[in-house]
């Protein structure tokens, strides 16, 4: 049996397992997932899923995060394709 959690937004936060494991979702401002965050069973929680930074999470060095294949997309994207400007110059 699992639990699933959501926050005010309806956003999918948490689920946690009957052994006690416990995966958490981050989400970007623009409400798309940016991670997942592993906790295992009879591994605290040291963060609170509703209110954390990933950055802080990150910190820890405790759990397995991993970034989602969107997030990941877009930060290359960006990185290696930045927006380009097109301009018309009249001759």
């Amino acid at each position: 049996m699992k639990s699933f959690y959501y926050n005010d937004a309806g956003q999918f936060i948490q689920t946690i397992s009957h052994d006690g494991s416990s995966t958490v979702f981050d989400y970007n401002e623009l409400g798309e997932r940016t991670a997942t965050i592993s906790v295992a069973a009879g591994q605290t929680l040291d963060f609170n899923p509703l209110s954390f930074t990933l950055a802080n999470v990150v910190l820890l060095d405790k759990y397995v995060i991993s970034l989602t294949t969107e997030s990941l997309a877009q930060h290359s994207r960006n990185q290696f394709f930045p927006p380009r400007i097109s301009t018309n110059i009249a001759l």
